[in-house]
């Protein structure tokens, strides 16, 4: 894990102060860095001075005019940099302007970042379509370059958050830097896209100076990042500005961990934006009346594994389709783990749509993830056998490539949602081919955070049992049924100890206070190598 990884971990608000080098000098430049450093900042974005820094106003412009008139210049910035990297040791970031790369020299200049301990580059002058021109060169010396959302990258968001690396630094506001009263842009909005897509944090930066809207720009974001403000500290206070500084680097970084409010979650789903999870997500939490902050992983592992660690309060993740069956990586990752429980489950129908921008006579490319092509198989035979289908990782991917199509005529299976999202137009609806297609979601928590919640309904066990006693399972299966349980279903997984060792997952009716179920859980812990409970718990089902 890298410095600006461990900077956003365990759900933390990063706080992220910009200074530019040089003002009033270079030795207060120091004293700042420090002093950011020992209040609370996270990352600090250290500004190279530039002539023209075409993304600044007026605030600083000015700096960088009085840091250049001081003598600055980039060698001695570098020096200063592995004076500081002795004693602060939080991720240091450069900002600057492609025009000062290319005058020092493009592989020294990384070079020296390596060296001098520069964790990532920011440059605001760089589209993201020219980043090649520095990014393989960013990569052989390890320093991230850092991607910019402004409020105009509409349907760039998905291609630019897709591929970021380090942090995406999202833009309030249309214009330059500096102080705002009051921040407009629709930001909820932009963070539901850039959510969709980013496998990094996002910190939001450009007009924010107080400490409410530091919390209110946390409160959606992974981090604030604030410049004008600080800059106009250094201005007024020149060489006694380091004391200025730390003391509102302080209340700013309170104010952004208060956006974390009592009670408020964070829920780790499967995305990208527009998949059938984060459509079952949100009916879930609509259901329980909850507005977790989502945050989406590529892989189920990667979400419950946030939950182990407390990056997220719970994860929510399917364990079973109707036609495709069981999800095996959330079976494996429950019965490795002491740490999880399940507390809630949903059961969620399946309903396809087939979008794209063409028409549909004019469709010859069907995309997909491939469960939906099987589950809609016998559709697509009847009405497109000779439009190809192409398998692609998922629903929401499909959908992004119907929305650039169009002329090739190219349709996505995907959800309503996730059409709508870019743009497509609706050909046919709930075109699967069973009806009655369901998945079912766990709700996973910490053990020490999963409270047994009313009208739980079911049970869930994982037991190993001895495979070389004959009858192990008869045995087993003999406890519920002395008991009076009802068992409603049984899996098996390889143990991953030995050939032919096995684990069985039971899922059982229940009800609160079952003494049945306790005398049958403690009958059979007897027959058993071990035995979990992994939660009783109330189910949610969405096609009644």
């Amino acid at each position: 894990m890298n410095r600006i990884e461990k900077a956003f971990e365990q759900g933390e608000k990063a706080f992220i102060p910009f200074i530019t080098c040089g003002d009033p000098n270079l030795t207060t430049t120091e004293k700042i860095i420090k002093a950011a450093a020992e209040n609370g900042a996270d990352i600090i974005e250290l500004g190279i001075p530039f002539s023209d820094p075409t993304a600044e106003g007026i605030v600083i412009q000015s700096a960088n005019i009085r840091a250049l008139k001081s003598g600055v210049t980039t060698d001695k910035i570098f020096d200063m940099v592995r004076r500081v990297r002795q004693e602060v040791k939080i991720p240091l970031v450069f900002m600057t302007y492609a025009n000062v790369i290319f005058a020092y020299g493009q592989d020294k200049f990384f070079a020296a970042c390596q060296e001098a301990g520069i964790d990532g580059l920011i440059l605001p002058d760089l589209p993201y379509e020219e980043r090649g021109e520095f990014s393989d060169t960013a990569k052989k010396y390890g320093v991230s370059l850092i991607s910019m959302i402004a409020p105009t990258s509409e349907k760039r968001i998905a291609e630019i958050a897709s591929e970021a690396e380090g942090f995406l630094y999202i833009v309030s506001s249309l214009g330059v830097t500096g102080v705002r009263s009051e921040i407009k842009t629709d930001l909820n909005s932009v963070m539901d896209i850039v959510r969709g897509y980013a496998k990094i944090p996002c910190a939001i930066g450009f007009g924010i100076s107080n400490t409410e809207q530091a919390s209110k720009m946390a409160a959606i974001a992974d981090g604030v990042i604030v410049g004008s403000a600080i800059v106009k500290l250094i201005e007024k206070h020149g060489e006694d500005a380091p004391k200025f500084v730390g003391e509102y680097v302080k209340a700013m970084k309170e104010a952004a961990m208060k956006s974390v409010g009592a009670g408020e979650k964070r829920m780790g789903i499967l995305g990208p934006a527009g998949t059938h999870s984060e459509a079952a997500a949100e009916y879930f939490c609509k259901a329980i009346k909850e507005t977790p902050i989502f945050t989406r992983y590529d892989e189920i592992h990667e979400a419950l594994a946030a939950v182990k660690d407390g990056r997220m309060d719970l994860a929510f993740v399917p364990v079973e389709n109707s036609i495709e069956g069981s999800i095996n990586i959330t079976l494996d990752i429950l019965a490795a783990s002491d740490d999880l429980k399940v507390t809630r489950e949903l059961v969620w129908p399946v309903r396809n749509f087939l979008m794209a921008k063409c028409d549909i006579k004019d469709v010859k490319y069907i995309y997909s993830h491939p469960q939906p092509i099987s589950q809609c198989f016998g559709y697509l035979s009847k009405h497109f056998p000779y439009a190809e289908t192409v398998k692609v990782a998922s629903t929401a991917k499909a959908a992004q490539i119907a929305a650039n199509g169009k002329d090739k005529g190219i349709a996505a299976i995907c959800t309503l949602n996730g059409g709508k999202l870019n743009s497509l137009n609706v050909l046919a609806e709930n075109i699967e081919d069973n009806p009655n297609n369901c998945t079912r979601f766990f709700e996973i928590k910490r053990a020490k955070d999963a409270k047994t919640l009313p009208n739980v309904s079911k049970t869930l066990i994982i037991c190993q049992i001895d495979g070389r006693k004959p009858g192990s399972l008869c045995d087993v299966l003999t406890e519920f049924k002395n008991s009076n349980v009802n068992m409603t279903r049984i899996e098996s997984r390889p143990a991953r100890t030995e050939l032919g060792a096995y684990i069985f997952f039971f899922e059982l009716e229940t009800s609160p206070d079952d003494s049945n179920l306790e005398s049958a859980l403690a009958a059979v812990k007897s027959k058993t190598v071990w035995l979990r409970n992994l939660g009783a718990f109330p189910v949610i089902d969405a096609t009644l």
